[in-house]
């Protein structure tokens, strides 16, 4: 992360507040005798103050800068998924036509149950180049659309359920943050079972008063264990930094984040604070 002005302007006077503080209390003493100590202590304690107040505008700084860069990033990640949406679409459209002039050679060759037959075997072997719509929400149907062809090339089962209106007026940061960390959470725990297609994974997403909830279902092997704040690059067996990304996004949006695993079974359902937006006269 490249520093701000701001925040270059505030480590130097930090800096210098801080020298100022060190090296300057004995020269103090020595070129001033005639000010008492006290006096000397109270013109130190308000330099510290001063450094202080510099110390935590800094922190501030850097904690808006980098909230500032998450944004950007997430800004990034949805334009990226919205682009390849828009991809997927026309190039499902190219596919339709294509399989549609098919199917009307083969019911013009064959008007029989074998012209059938052989549509219907055409039909299921074309069926994964088709678009797939996963719920009205845009930013939400571009997530799982992006989620669901990198499980497909896994050869993960993904079962949806989504019934997001799209008058959600919503975080788009927190969507993408926890909805692509439960997805990849579930893929990861998955791809460690030597033939992942028997092992579906189960969202579930919908609405209930003002909050948007998501839970999701996936097969765990027996030593999985669900912890926050250690990173599952360095224990396999834990869902690690991903859970206090999904756990701070939550919050963040009055929401909380529930995980539990049962009978080789993980569970995780989050909430987010959800508005519909106001219909214009």
């Amino acid at each position: 992360m490249k520093l701000s002005r701001r925040s270059q302007w505030l480590i130097a006077l930090f800096t210098g507040c801080e020298l100022v503080y060190l090296v300057s209390y004995p020269l103090v003493l020595e070129l001033f005798p005639s000010l008492s100590q006290t006096t000397v202590l109270w013109i130190f304690t308000v330099l510290f103050l001063i450094s202080g107040l510099i110390l935590i505008a800094l922190l501030a700084s850097l904690v808006g800068q980098l909230q500032q860069e998450e944004k950007k990033e997430a800004m990034i990640e949805i334009y990226k998924i919205r682009n390849e949406q828009i991809y997927c679409q026309m190039k499902a459209e190219a596919n339709m036509k294509m399989l549609s002039e098919k199917l009307q050679t083969i019911l013009e060759e064959t008007p029989s149950l074998d012209g059938l037959d052989r549509a219907t075997v055409l039909l299921e072997q074309e069926r994964d180049g088709l678009y797939r719509r996963f719920c009205p929400h845009p930013l939400i149907n571009a997530i799982l659309l992006n989620k669901s062809q990198i499980l497909q090339k896994n050869r993960i089962p993904f079962s949806v359920v989504a019934a997001v209106p799209d008058d959600l007026e919503m975080d788009s940061q927190a969507v993408l943050s926890v909805l692509f960390n439960l997805i990849d959470n579930a893929m990861e725990a998955v791809l460690k079972f030597p033939d992942p297609s028997n092992h579906p994974i189960e969202l579930d997403l919908h609405v209930v008063g003002n909050f948007l909830i998501i839970a999701i279902t996936n097969d765990v092997q027996d030593d999985a264990c669900l912890y926050t704040g250690k990173s599952s690059k360095s224990d396999p067996t834990g869902h690690g930094l991903g859970l206090s990304i999904i756990e701070s996004a939550c919050k963040k949006n009055n929401g909380w984040l529930h995980r539990a695993i049962h009978d080789g079974q993980c569970e995780c359902v989050a909430a987010l604070a959800v508005e519909r937006k106001e219909e214009s006269c």
